[in-house]
């Protein structure tokens, strides 16, 4: 979500270069439409900086404005027209306006109000982004397409209503939201939002950053969390996640640290990058069914205990729980061909690691920092023929830490880098086989079995 952002801020900034207004009337600058008779309303400047600092307080877009003797109708506000302005506090628009572009009113965070008029047929993407002064929202129902991010970071919004003769829009139930209807999807919410119980999906961004947000109870009609959904919560304290979800996106509940508990249901099958970013809440994380695992997806959950990703995960992505420092064991499975750079990095408290039969890649760091793993179970048949890369395990103590390995596969481990470097590596379930240094055959390098060598290097009976 953080590139996508990016993304969209550049091309916002792009357009502010793009070139100069065709004439400015009362203080506002317009550019000419094709059709010679209706016209835009453009930013001030080209640098990047705030527009139109010297508006103040309200601003009246008007209907039509004149330039050489020709009337124009002013039927939209262009992209960044008035992009980081913070001297404006309310805006009417006309009637004859029906287009809101891209990053219109982008970070006009003293906004406190807009009224928008039912000619306006689309709002852009992050047209109001970061207005966080907005108490409230009406959509008109001439309103059809609303953008990505249009109305995120509006933290102070307290009121959503979205005309009852939209067709493409509504606020059921008095929902204080603004909801898709044929997809039934929420696309943005509030601190007052109750979530319907015809709803199936949060949108992506839908209550980003919304942080009168205290509480959230997401019904069983939902069935996936879009991307970002809760993203920046951070007053959160308690959220409900029903049995119905199969999906939670990237980002979805990142930085959501005041959550006091998170249950995670059985019926996830996905889980995106960074969606459980430093949620120190969760405790446990209890998933057989899930089939992919963002990057970061558990980064930081420094209270996370347990963890069953059950037994169908193709792979262990990057740093998917880097920082888990209460987590005691985790079991890779089968199905998991790699195990990506740093994926639990700094598990400091974690003692027991089964490493799955089909894992064919280990990235740098997956279990550095994991300075009281005490055994490794490792499932894989042939180590020569599996793809390592440097300080997997920098910081794991190499004398203390045992390594199972399957029967049969001994010689190859003690041969292959970088699991030669461990003490003591034994044949799973294959009684106490001996090891390297182990001469009196109990399994485990120790001082008797040096003095036992010291003793024949000295012809003495042992």
């Amino acid at each position: 979500m953080k590139k996508i952002f990016i993304f969209m801020l550049a091309i916002l900034m792009a357009t502010l270069s793009a070139g100069a207004y065709d004439f400015s009337v009362d203080g506002l600058c317009y550019n000419k439409n094709n059709d010679g008779t209706t016209v835009t309303v453009t930013y001030e400047r080209n640098n990047g900086g705030a527009n139109y600092t010297s508006l103040i307080g309200a601003l009246e877009i008007p209907a039509t404005v004149s330039n050489e003797g020709i009337t124009y109708s002013v039927t939209a506000i262009g992209e960044s027209a008035f992009i980081y302005n913070r001297t404006i506090t309310s805006v009417t628009i006309p009637s004859s306006v029906t287009s809101i572009a891209s990053g219109a009113f982008f970070n006009c965070n003293n906004l406190t109000s807009v009224i928008i008029p039912n000619s306006v047929t689309s709002i852009g993407n992050t047209a109001f982004y970061n207005c966080g002064e907005l108490t409230s929202i009406t959509i008109p129902a001439s309103v059809t397409s609303i953008g990505n991010d249009a109305f995120v970071n509006c933290s102070g919004v307290t009121a959503i209503s979205v005309d009852g003769g939209n067709s493409k829009y509504d606020s059921r139930d008095n929902c204080n939201a603004i909801i898709e209807t044929v997809t039934n999807t929420l696309i943005f919410g509030c601190r007052n939002t109750t979530i319907p119980n015809t709803v199936t999906s949060i949108g992506v961004n839908a209550f980003a950053n919304c942080w009168g947000l205290i509480s959230v109870s997401i019904p069983s009609s939902v069935t996936s969390i879009g991307d970002g959904a809760f993203n920046g919560c951070y007053n959160m304290t308690s959220v409900t996640i029903p049995n119905s979800v199969t999906e939670i996106g990237g980002y979805a509940f990142k930085g959501c640290t005041k959550l006091a508990s998170i249950n995670i249901p059985r019926s996830v099958t996905s889980i995106g990058s960074n969606a459980f970013y430093e949620c120190s809440g969760l405790t446990s994380v209890d998933v057989p069914n899930l089939t992919f695992l963002g990057e970061s997806a558990f980064f930081n959950c420094l209270n996370l205990a347990s963890a069953n990703i059950g037994s169908m995960l193709p792979a262990i992505a990057p740093y998917a729980f880097s920082g888990c420092s209460s987590l005691a064991e985790i079991t890779i499975p089968n199905t998991a061909t790699s195990i990506g750079q740093g994926a639990f990095w700094g598990c400091t408290n974690m003692t027991s690691v089964t490493i799955g039969s089909s894992v064919a890649s280990i990235e740098q760091l997956s279990f550095a920092s994991c300075n009281n793993l005490k055994s490794i179970h490792s499932k894989i048949q042939n180590p020569k023929n599996v793809t390592y890369e440097p300080y997997i395990f920098e910081g794991v103590s190499m004398n203390y830490c045992k390594v199972y390995v399957p029967v049969g596969t001994l010689e190859s481990y003690q041969f292959t880098s970088p699991w030669n470097s461990f003490m003591t590596i034994l044949e799973e379930g294959g009684g106490q086989t001996p090891v390297r240094g182990d001469v009196d055959g109990d399994g485990v390098v120790t001082s008797n079995d040096v003095t036992i060598i010291y003793n024949i290097l000295l012809g003495k009976e042992e």
